[in-house]
């Protein structure tokens, strides 16, 4: 835990990041903003899982990209994830970067099964998380679950590791930002920006922040983390950080975090012009000791 931290300067910073934060445009280039055009559970569910899976890249390139798949699989979403033969069809030309058509059905295939046996993909993480007991072990297990589930036959394997190559093992070093940000979308209490569709089964309160480049930059800035890069110490770190602001809901303020991160208006270093007018300059560990020495 970061014992330094001024937590009344950061809840204070933070507040205004949130406040500065243009939700609505901001959606527009966030790929939660597709996830929120479903209604249907199991849809949100799926469509979510894939939307996060592919949340990686420029933000134009991978809204595209999980459209495109939309696009392929059709309006009946989990009917044509109930037929695997032709899922592996539609999707067999697909690419984005270095995923293939066949770790997407992979995933998709493999997430439908759990969520058919289990009622939903949330009450078999709920499940999971009374099993284990913590976040990390439960969202493993769930992960190895649709894996299995979602296995490519020896048929189709060549070239491809299937779900394993877009589902992280969260037993791992990895920040598995993609699948954190899914359980926030899912988690977290419908607030438009996340979706709330797991809040009776899940409380907000085990949630990790999703740590990409964005969020790192930006919590090394706060002083939140030492961590010299994403991992998931990193996240655990900013995170317990977080939660003394917010125990209940400690990763309330990732969506305006990361969007300062992806606006560019927060630089890794003091620029008197962005940082002039920048929410969290009082709180930033470069401000004040630029504003120190300079007797700002």
């Amino acid at each position: 835990m970061m014992s330094g931290v001024d937590l009344d300067r950061l809840r204070q910073a933070l507040a205004a990041a949130s406040r500065s934060c243009d939700v609505q445009a901001r959606i527009a280039l966030d790929p939660v903003g597709i996830v929120r055009r479903y209604d249907r559970l199991e849809e949100i569910e799926l469509v979510g899982l894939l939307a996060s899976s592919l949340a990686f890249g420029n933000v134009k390139a991978l809204r595209a990209g999980i459209e495109r798949v939309l696009g392929l699989l059709g309006p009946d979403l989990t009917g044509m994830l109930d037929d695997e033969t032709r899922v592996r069809r539609v999707l067999g030309a697909f690419r984005y970067r270095m995923v293939r058509g066949c770790d997407v059905a992979g995933a998709l295939v493999g997430a439908r099964r759990v969520q058919r046996a289990s009622g939903s993909l949330g009450e078999a993480f709920a499940a999971r998380l009374g099993e284990c007991g913590d976040l990390r072990s439960a969202l493993a297990a769930w992960v190895r679950d649709i894996r299995c589930e979602g296995r490519l036959k020896e048929s189709d394997a060549r070239g491809s590791r299937g779900a394993v190559h877009i589902l992280p093992d969260p037993a791992k070093a990895s920040a598995c930002k993609r699948l954190l940000l899914y359980l926030r979308w899912m988690i977290r209490p419908n607030d438009g920006v996340d979706l709330g569709v797991w809040t009776a089964l899940v409380s907000p309160s085990v949630l990790l922040i999703p740590v990409d480049t964005h969020i790192h930059r930006i919590a090394r800035n706060l002083g939140m983390t030492q961590a010299a890069s994403p991992s998931w110490r990193a996240a655990e770190e900013i995170t317990a950080v977080l939660r003394r602001i917010a125990p209940d809901d400690p990763v309330r303020y990732d969506f305006a975090m990361c969007h300062l991160g992806m606006s560019r208006a927060c630089p890794g270093r003091v620029d008197e012009r962005s940082c002039g007018c920048c929410a969290i300059r009082t709180a930033c560990v470069h401000h004040v000791r630029w504003s120190r020495r300079s007797g700002s």
